[in-house]
């Protein structure tokens, strides 16, 4: 190390710590770090957008479908946008589930499955 001397004093940009022997450009380090901890995120940030086939039926077919067929599953959540309701049904014995996207005249299934459920308590009234 004690042959480097020379050549790294001519060159300020260097710090040089004698105790652990390690050298570090101005900087270089902090950059490194930061770079090394906002790229993960910058991959996690980017959309994508998908083709999904989905299966559409009447609403004044489908959502009745849900609840009274062999599924009996019926709405435990319920939001909307401008132009549509977004509806999560849900039979609370069998823990299947539906997720539907409906307006007045169309209603289309987005998601279903099994084993639902509840991460927020019931309100009692």
């Amino acid at each position: 190390m004690d042959a480097l001397y020379p050549l790294i004093r001519a060159d300020h940009n260097f710090k040089i710590n004698w105790r652990n022997k390690y050298i570090f450009k101005d900087n270089v380090v902090r950059k490194l770090l930061l770079a090394g901890l906002l790229f993960p995120f910058s991959a996690v940030a980017q959309l994508v957008t998908v083709d999904k086939p989905v299966q559409c039926a009447r609403t004044e077919v489908l959502l009745p479908g849900l609840m009274n067929s062999e599924y009996k599953e019926h709405p435990v959540w319920i939001g909307t946008d401008e132009e549509s309701t977004f509806s999560l049904f849900v039979n609370e014995k069998t823990k299947s589930w539906t997720l539907v996207q409906f307006n007045q005249k169309v209603a289309c299934v987005l998601g279903t499955g099994e084993k639902s459920r509840m991460v927020f308590p019931k309100v009692k009234s």
